[in-house]
């Protein structure tokens, strides 16, 4: 275990700390196959991040903004 994670293993949070979404869950928001946001993630029409591993992240921000969605309304 090193000093940034917990007793899981699970990382430390912070306030920086961006929540990251698998296309799986973005898929699962938008009601579309995982395939479909692999596409939009492609194309640049949702800004996509790799994980060190090479798998596709998208930044929670991101996907609310997409969804046309204010960060303020959803948390509450």
């Amino acid at each position: 275990m090193t000093t940034n994670e917990t007793s899981t293993g699970a990382p430390v949070g912070g306030p920086d700390l961006e929540a990251m979404l698998t296309a799986s869950e973005v898929a699962q928001l938008f009601r579309v196959s995982a395939k479909t946001v692999g596409r939009w993630g492609r194309s640049g029409a949702l800004p996509l991040y790799r994980t060190v591993g090479g798998h596709q992240r998208y930044r929670l921000a991101d996907v609310r903004g997409f969804l046309g969605l204010d960060a303020e309304a959803v948390a509450s």
